[in-house]
């Protein structure tokens, strides 16, 4: 074999090893940044839960539940303690946003997030306000974002969300399994 054969087979070897890895680095990398992905969404659900359970702690659910429900009757501290788990819930919120907009919120965790935000705008008056009153501490994107969410908002009485929770309970009552 001479030479130049030689060389020719070693640039073919060559060109297939290059190959093999440049496709293996391709699967690490698809890897990488699905384990990524899964952090993210792993944080993301951590953090709504810890949030949830903080708030649903008797001292702070009250405050809550009168900021949700009966909005008018907060004053003073209790007011403040209401906007300040508000801005809470929507800092947690614009995170979600910014997340989703960097690639690293798959497209049904972001359906989920902007079902839950309109959700939660649909029950509470209080909620709708404390977004009106806190909006302008707020990046642009996740204004138009709330904003959007509060537009497609089903306002829904307290009395309603009952209606609703009573056909629900008595719904999953009569269904077998």
């Amino acid at each position: 074999m001479a030479l130049a054969d030689i060389a020719t087979v070693a640039g073919i070897v060559s060109s297939v090893a290059l190959t093999i890895s440049l496709v293996y680095v391709a699967l690490q990398v698809r890897q990488a940044e699905r384990n990524q992905r899964g952090l993210m969404q792993q944080g993301r659900a951590n953090r709504v839960t810890m949030d949830v359970m903080h708030i649903a702690e008797p001292h702070m659910a009250s405050v809550w539940i009168q900021g949700l429900y009966k909005p008018e009757t907060l004053a003073g501290e209790e007011l403040e303690r209401y906007l300040l788990m508000c801005r809470a819930a929507f800092i947690s919120g614009e995170d979600s946003l910014l997340h989703y907009k960097a690639g690293l919120l798959d497209e049904r965790a972001y359906r989920s997030f902007a079902a839950g935000a309109r959700g939660q705008l649909s029950n509470s008056a209080g909620l709708r306000a404390a977004w009106v009153m806190l909006s302008p501490q707020f990046g642009a994107e996740f204004v138009a974002f709330m904003n959007e969410q509060l537009a497609q908002a089903t306002p829904q009485s307290m009395p309603e969300r009952s209606q609703h929770w009573a056909a629900a309970v008595k719904a999953a009552a009569t269904r077998p399994g």
